[in-house]
């Protein structure tokens, strides 16, 4: 890999961990770096993007659920959903073609992008037991596939349901990024299968190192910036860069 390929890898994964901990996403930008401006590999770039998701997706899950109180029955239920979920997308990846894989891929980052402008509603309630087993179950699957196949992180999609559903911001943040550790664990083992670990290593732990202290940034100085603003910097990226690759 060339020395400009990985100053690229270590400003956008410092940028991009900077506006994880300042708005919460931006995540979804990660494959489109690998594979866009770098020029690597679907299979490389799922790999190391799922090893960063599974590591600030536990940090994250850890501070928030730190913080606020999480429903145990949610919790548990969606984890083991996106577990099962993330294992049944490396059965159904063998069935699909990378064209069809990349066009996914861009279809949530669009998805993202316009998701990420919609002003974010609050009805919270306070007994969950409106949401069935069920349907966490149902819910958890889907989000683990799409998001499995995709390259987009679970909370993106997770949150807003969660949201929907009446579930609280903070308790949806810390449950949705539970859920992506036992997303990113099977597909990790699935596209790990498919390169060459020992030299696909020092990159996951660099690039997961250098998103780490770009959280860690973002959330210190999360106050000094406009989030509205960065995240309508980070939505006008995603739509473009999908638009053109769909479309173009």
């Amino acid at each position: 890999m060339s020395l400009s390929a990985i100053i690229i890898i270590i400003i956008a994964n410092l940028l991009v961990g900077v506006c994880v901990g300042m708005t919460g996403v931006a995540g979804f930008l990660l494959p489109l770096v690998y594979m866009f401006l770098v020029g690597m590999g679907y299979d490389e770039s799922m790999l190391i993007c799922f090893f960063t998701f599974m590591i600030i997706g536990y940090e994250g899950s850890r501070l928030h659920r730190k913080n606020f109180p999480v429903d145990k029955r949610l919790l548990v239920n969606l984890a083991a959903a996106g577990a099962v979920g993330a294992f049944a997308a490396v059965y159904i990846r063998g069935f699909i073609t990378n064209d069809m894989a990349m066009k996914l891929l861009y279809g949530m980052v669009f998805f993202a992008g316009v998701s990420n402008l919609i002003p974010k509603k609050q009805n919270r309630i306070e007994d969950y037991s409106h949401i069935k087993t069920w349907m966490i179950w149902g819910i958890g699957v889907f989000v683990a596939i799409v998001c499995a196949l995709s390259g987009a992180g679970g909370p993106i999609l997770m949150i807003p349901i969660l949201m929907l559903l009446g579930v609280d911001a903070h308790e949806a943040i810390g449950v949705s990024m539970f859920q992506s550790v036992f997303i990113a664990i099977p597909t990790i083992i699935g596209f790990a299968m498919k390169v060459d670990l020992l030299k696909m290593v020092p990159l996951m732990v660099g690039c997961a190192f250098v998103h780490y202290v770009g959280t860690r940034i973002g959330v210190r100085y999360s106050k000094a910036i406009s989030h509205k603003m960065l995240k309508y910097i980070v939505s006008a990226i995603a739509i473009s860069v999908a638009i053109w690759k769909l479309f173009f």
